[in-house]
C-alpha cells in the first residue's frame, strides 16, 4: 500500500469554504471563515467537560443536539471566552446573520472561536463582512478557511491522503 501525504487545496464534495479578514485581528490578517454544506448534514461533536465554557462552545453544543447542521462560522483572534451574556448574544447574533444570508435556521450554524480570552466577539464586524464572505464561498476555498483560523500556528493544517491498494 502506498500512502502519500501532501498539502494541497482540498475539495470536499457538497461543501464550500472561504476565509477572509473582518478586522478582528490587527493588520488585516485573515480572521473569519465559513464552511457551508449544500444541504443540512448530520452533526456530532465532542466538547470540553470544563465548567468554564466559552460562548461559542455553549451555543455549538445546543445546536449539535438538533442533529444536523448546514454551516460553521469560525473566527480567530477572539475566543469570546469568559464574556458572559454579552458573549452569548454576540455569538447568537453573528450566527443568526449567517443563517439569514444562507436562508437556513440559526440552529444549523455552528460557531467556533479561538484567540484572546476575555474579549467579547465583535459581531458587528462579522456581520458587516458577511456579504463578501458568503459571495466568496467556493469548492476550492479550504485553504482560505484554514488560513483564517490560524492563531499561533506556523501554517495551515490542511492535508489529504491517497492510498493505492493492491
Amino acid at each position: 500500500m502506498t500512502v502519500r501525504l501532501e498539502h494541497a487545496t482540498t475539495a470536499v464534495a457538497g461543501f464550500r469554504f472561504t476565509g477572509g479578514s473582518a478586522g478582528i485581528k490587527a493588520n488585516g490578517r485573515p480572521d473569519l471563515s465559513l464552511a457551508v454544506a449544500d444541504e443540512a448534514v448530520p452533526a456530532a461533536a465532542v466538547f470540553t467537560t470544563n465548567i468554564v465554557r466559552a460562548a461559542p462552545v455553549v451555543v455549538a453544543a445546543e445546536r449539535v443536539a438538533h442533529g444536523s447542521v448546514r454551516a460553521v462560522l469560525a473566527n480567530s483572534g477572539c475566543a469570546n471566552a469568559c464574556t458572559g451574556a454579552a458573549g452569548l448574544a454576540a455569538t447568537r447574533e453573528s450566527t443568526a446573520a449567517v443563517a439569514a444570508a444562507l436562508g437556513t435556521s440559526a440552529n444549523e450554524v455552528l460557531p467556533a472561536s479561538t484567540g484572546v480570552i476575555g474579549v467579547t466577539l465583535p459581531s458587528a464586524k462579522i456581520i458587516a463582512h458577511l456579504p463578501s464572505l458568503v459571495s466568496s464561498l467556493s469548492t476550492d476555498g479550504a485553504d482560505r478557511f484554514a488560513q483564517a483560523i490560524l492563531t499561533t500556528d506556523r501554517g495551515p493544517k490542511v492535508v489529504h491522503a491517497r492510498a493505492e491498494i493492491g
